[in-house]
Parts: C-alpha cells; structure tokens; sequence
C-alpha cells in the first residue's frame, strides 16, 4: 500500500507543478480529478468492507509434515467488486510449549479479489516442518480501496474458522525399546498367575473334580482312570507384562528433540498394536492434569497422538512423581519413561531417586526403562544405581562414562 500512496504523491506532485507551470485547461480538470479520485475510491470502499465475508477451513485436521492446502472461502455481498483485498493467518505450535508462555506465532497472508455477488474459494498452502497442535485463525482480514491507498479492515464477526487447529504427525522413527527378552514387551510370556486360571493348555493351573458344564477336551483322562472319577485341568493365565510408556517434554527442549520422542513413540506403539499388545501412554496434558490412555488398536493410538500433540512441557521428573501419586499399579508393569530433553544427573535429587527407588524396590514396577533424547557423563551411572534401564531414544545404550546429546 506504501507504494501505491508513494505513486499517487509523486503524480500529484506532477500535477501540481504542470497546474503552476501552464494555464492550459486539461492540467485543472487533472489536478481536480486526482483529489476527487481519493474521496469516490473512499466512499466507494467504506460500505464494501461490511459485505465482505471469510471463512477457513481444512479438508483433513490430522496431516503429515508438510505442505497443508487450506481453503478460504470469501463471498461478496456488495454490487461493488473488491479488486484487492487480504487475508491474514496466524498459526502457532502448542506442542511443548511453556505453560506461562505463551506460544510463538508465524503469520502467512493471502491476496484475493472477487467482484460484487459473488463467491470464490481460495487454496492457500501452508508449510509446517514440525510435528505439534497448531492453532490457527483468521487475525485480520482487509479490503482495499480501487486506488490502494486505504487500508479498512473487515468486522471480525464477518469472518470464522471452521476448524480453529489441525494436528501434525511427526515422522516416525525406527527404534525399539531394548529388552532381554521379548516378553518384556508383552509380546510373549513364561509367567503365569498363581491365583486364577486361564485357558492356556500349554500351562496347568490347578486339578479339580468334574463338574456339569465342563468342557470335555479339558479332562484328565489318565488321572481320571486312576481315581476312578472325572478329573479336570484348569489351564493356566499368562501373565503379559503390562508396557506403560511415560512421556515428558522438557522446556528447553528443541523442536528436533520432541519431535524425536513423538516419532520414536509412534513407532515402538505401532508395532505393539500390529502384535496385538495392549499398553498404556501417560504425560500431562494442557490442564496440569496427568492423563493415560489403553492403547489396544490403530484408533486409540491414533486419538492419544491427538491429545498429546498439545502437550506443553514440563518441569523435570514431574510426569513420573504424577506417576507415583497413581494406583494401583501391576507388578508385572514395564514402565518406559520418554524424556524429550536432555537429562542430567544434576537434576536427580533426593526426592526423583526415592521415586525411582520405590517403584523398583517395592516390585511396583518389573522393569523401567528410561529412554531421554541426551544425557550428560554422569547420568548412566546414576540411573543405574537406582535400579533402572537407560537407552536413548536414538537407539542408542550409553556405556557408564560418556553421555550422550548435549548437557
């Protein structure tokens, strides 16, 4: 709009100098018509604005990284055409971001023009690089004059969103938790209940007298010979270990980290759920409030990566003290515990190793795994005295001296 101001200065100028310079007719009607030109274009201008109206939508809310096509939808109720008008979008990134913070914004801004009684629809492509919630709405809308030299904006009740966020998935990740075994992560298992029965023929539970309504295949025909009465076998309960993965974005966290956790998580849940094994994923969520979600199938996984997608970060070690703070737990729990961030054995205090310590010494926890994007020298050897398992989200297992990612 500056240049456009700029030009009309300088013809006006122009105009001036001709109108002194010579007498001749045609330079007075110029320099009448370039001032009343200012004044239609206005008057023209101020009702149109009213009679505009916008609204953004999406085709799909949960997209890959990208480019993600958008659709304006402007109507035009005035006869007037608007030759130049524009529409601005602010988006911000709730994911880990800092409670009292709030989070950083980018703006992207749209031309349009659609002339009077009419309806257009605009695609504007918008890219997002990083995985997150991202919060968008239409900041301004503004219509322009015929001349470009005012600027009126449209009434923010004339313009909506459909869907006010859209979701963006991280990449995934290839890496598995690493285990001694696989039934560490409920893929298979050797232990079975001693206090209820089953129905796993590989495994007895208990013999007991026939009674009506007994499966046929489940007597014990040769015992039953030798007692001279009908014996049953109750078959044993495998007991899967229950995987519980705890996840923690720290504050100082970068974008590559946390994106790191989402798609390592991604990752190691899709194939539980391709195995048909049930786990559970807790974090805090935008309410302070500490959520878990059963994660049995491609949905619920799905609907979880929804919620957790608008995380905000967290202090450190204040997702597993929540964790504590829960009941009941199952002995046979493998708890990974996701850090995005970088952990330090300066930050484990009295209080994060007593939790450590109790979820392991009192049996509340089979195994815990803790799995941070980085770590400094000290923090294998100090995660280990506690009990636990440590493996980077990379893949990666630490040695006892030597850390790895940034301090």
């Amino acid at each position: 709009m500056a240049r456009y101001r700029i030009l009309y200065l300088d013809i006006l100028i122009l105009a001036v100098a001709l109108f002194a310079a010579f007498e001749a007719y045609a330079f007075h009607l110029l320099l009448i018509a370039l001032l009343i030109l200012p004044v239609l274009s206005l008057l023209l201008t101020l009702p149109l604005r009213r009679r505009i109206y916008c609204s953004l939508s999406v085709e799909d809310d949960m997209v890959p990284k990208g480019d993600t096509p958008l659709e304006l939808n402007i109507r035009n109720e005035s006869m007037l055409p608007c030759l130049n008008g524009q529409v601005r979008i602010t988006c911000s990134n709730a994911f880990g971001r800092s409670v009292n913070v709030p989070p950083s914004s980018g703006e992207a801004a749209a031309d349009f023009a659609i002339g009077g009684k009419k309806s257009a629809r605009l695609p504007i492509t918008i890219r997002f690089d990083e995985c997150g919630r991202i919060d968008f709405g239409l900041r301004h809308v503004y219509v322009y004059d015929i001349l470009g030299l005012f600027r009126f904006q449209v009434p923010g009740q004339n313009c909506q969103c459909d869907t006010d966020s859209l979701y963006v998935f991280p990449d995934t990740v290839d890496c598995l938790v690493e285990t001694e075994n696989s039934s560490d992560l409920g893929i298979e298992s050797s232990t079975y209940s001693t206090e209820r029965a089953g129905n796993d023929p590989s495994e007895i539970f208990d013999l007991r007298d026939y009674v009506p309504g007994d499966a046929h295949h489940s007597i014990h025909w040769k015992l039953s010979g030798r007692m001279n009465r009908l014996i049953v076998k109750e078959y044993g309960l495998p007991l899967s270990p229950l995987v519980h993965f705890l996840v923690e974005i720290r504050e100082k966290a970068s974008p590559e980290e946390k994106e790191s956790v989402m798609g390592t998580l991604m990752s190691v849940s899709e194939t539980l759920v391709s195995r048909d094994v049930l786990h559970h994923i807790s974090w805090i969520g935008e309410d302070s409030v500490f959520h878990t979600v059963r994660v049995s199938d491609t949905e619920s996984l799905a609907a979880a990566l929804h919620e957790m997608l608008g995380m905000p970060a967290s202090s450190p070690y204040e997702t597993i003290r929540n964790l504590a703070m829960q009941a009941p737990f199952s002995t046979e729990l493998h708890l990974v515990y996701m850090i995005g961030g970088t952990a330090s054995a300066k930050e484990l205090n009295g209080e994060e190793k007593e939790i450590f310590s109790m979820l392991m010494d009192s049996n509340l926890c089979r195994r815990i795994t803790v799995m941070p994007v980085g770590c400094d020298e000290s923090y294998p050897r100090e995660i280990r005295e506690l009990g636990c398992d440590l493996q980077m989200v990379s893949g990666e297992v630490p040695e006892e001296e030597g850390g790895i990612g940034n301090a």
